[in-house]
């Protein structure tokens, strides 16, 4: 089951964070986080870190990928950057440019304080505090 999906004449500027499975057919140019899986499709491109519980890579990711348990790349994939897993799965014909790190310690999935949005809490904030002055 697929809870958030990027479609395929999308762009996300910024981090996306997803509480369940998260499927890329656009692009996103930031970090991507899912408590669940992440999803890259044909189309996808990911270009930022991505940490999540598993990920498919069917398009292009170009950052570092952090998975707790599986990360696999189609024949049609890419990955250019470091990837830290537990068990790796690549296709024949897929493209990995980087470094491994399998281990069987967990790979902690947090979400971060997005800036962006606490920037713009506080900028919301500071021009309320002008409107009742």
């Amino acid at each position: 089951m697929i809870d958030t999906m990027i479609g395929a004449n999308t762009v996300i500027r910024g981090a996306i964070i997803a509480e369940e499975t998260l499927r890329i057919d656009g692009a996103v140019q930031g970090e991507a986080i899912s408590k669940g899986a992440v999803i890259v499709g044909a189309d996808g491109v990911i270009e930022g870190d991505v940490t999540a519980e598993s990920i498919l890579v069917a398009g292009r990711v170009k950052g570092n990928i952090y998975v707790r348990e599986k990360t696999e790349i189609t024949a049609d994939g890419s990955v250019e950057g470091d990837i830290t897993t537990k068990t790796l799965v690549i296709d024949e014909g897929a493209a990995f440019k980087g470094s491994c790190y399998m281990q069987v310690s967990e790979v902690v999935i947090e979400n971060p304080e997005v800036p962006a949005v606490e920037e713009k809490k506080e900028s919301d904030a500071a021009k309320e505090d002008k409107k009742a002055s």
